[in-house]
């Protein structure tokens, strides 16, 4: 099963195109924080994740903004393609099926709150790998 959920803040403002069919896009990134313990005490580290929004749930991002904590649950997939210079490039991105705008990040004891956004059940499938407006 390929199913990722991650809690986090947004790395910067909502990026969305259109793909020559007309399909949205939006592009994310959401640092997720994690403590790892570092001799006596812990340290903060912060991991940052790609995240792709498609169609409908790409628009409803738009009033997303830098700093807000979110929810995004979706799955992961690796994407390679030929650069301008001719080497080739992978890249690992999160392709959301839904997002929750929250209050503040929740506590480990806490669980996110209702009223997720979602891509409307469009199959995974029905993702096309060869529009992504790159």
């Amino acid at each position: 099963m390929n199913e990722v959920i991650l809690v986090g803040r947004l790395g910067h403002d909502p990026e969305t195109r259109y793909t020559k069919t007309g399909k949205a896009v939006c592009n994310l990134s959401i640092g997720v924080n994690e403590k790892i313990k570092r001799g006596n005490g812990y340290e903060l580290v912060t991991t940052w994740h790609r995240i792709v929004l498609w169609q409908g749930l790409a628009e409803d991002a738009q009033s997303l903004r830098k700093g807000q904590p979110v929810r995004v649950t979706g799955f992961q997939k690796s994407r390679t393609w030929t650069g301008r210079d001719g080497g080739t490039r992978t890249t690992v991105e999160i392709i959301a099926e839904q997002f929750t705008v929250l209050d503040s990040l929740p506590q480990p004891a806490t669980s996110a709150p209702a009223k997720p956004k979602s891509n409307g059940g469009v199959p995974r499938a029905q993702i096309p790998d060869d529009e992504i407006p790159y």
